[in-house]
């Protein structure tokens, strides 16, 4: 089955603008994160989905200059971005993750691929609950899961945000849950605000650009100092 991943970014945010291209370890972070991503066997294609407004145009060149394809598509209805994407690149299957997850792991990504494999489901997480760090979502789900989706959300949070109504028992979707032990929920590695982005740069710098999740959450157990810096933010 063909596997895309597409990686859902802006450069605006009311918390931390700018922040999918901020510097880490040498790189603007949607490249990080995108060359951690590919990294993945079971993924043909990583794609970045932004928007179309010229405010996105540093993410485009930034994403571009490292050979990452780019869709751009409408500022609100990102369920039509999805579907635009899935069309073009022919995929059976579609991994959708937001661009403020650079240490997303290829391992955690390929088990959920896996379980969804197993389950015969039609959409899987990782989040539903959550044992995984705040940083490591992600989200798989087919393409009829998703033509369905276009068929039949009509909330404007529903297109803006993909997947709540395949998360909604009303698409009667068969779903399956990704868990892990022991549970790291506990930990914060998205990055939404400046603290989020110098934890991740520590932990980058301190293990090394490929480390993986049991080795990240190993160092910064290690580290509390480390994990103070953005523990006043809500998980």
């Amino acid at each position: 089955m063909r596997t895309i991943a597409i990686l859902q970014a802006r450069m605006s945010s009311s918390r931390f603008p700018g922040k999918v291209i901020a510097e880490l370890d040498d790189l603007p972070m949607v490249a990080f994160m995108a060359a951690r991503v590919a990294q993945c066997a079971a993924i043909d294609k990583v794609i970045l989905a932004t928007s179309e407004l010229d405010s996105d145009k540093p993410l485009v060149d930034a994403a571009q200059a490292y050979g990452i394809e780019v869709f751009r598509g409408s500022l609100e209805n990102v369920l039509e971005r999805f579907v635009k994407v899935q069309a073009l690149a022919k995929a059976d299957l579609i991994i959708r993750m937001t661009g403020d997850c650079p240490l997303a792991d290829p391992e955690v990504i390929g088990d959920l691929i896996a379980l969804r494999a197993r389950e015969g489901a039609d959409y899987a997480s990782n989040v539903e609950p959550r044992t995984y760090p705040y940083g490591f979502e992600c989200e798989i789900f087919t393409a009829e899961a998703l033509a369905r989706a276009w068929a039949n959300a009509r909330d404007a949070y529903d297109r803006e945000h993909v997947t709540p109504w395949m998360q909604s028992d009303a698409a009667n979707l068969k779903r399956a849950n990704l868990q892990r032990a022991p549970d790291l929920s506990h930990m914060r590695l998205t990055v939404d605000y400046p603290e989020d982005l110098e934890v991740v740069r520590r932990v980058v710098a301190s293990t090394h650009r490929n480390a993986r999740l049991a080795e990240i959450a190993a160092w910064l157990s290690s580290h509390p100092d480390v994990a103070r810096i953005n523990s006043h933010h809500s998980l």
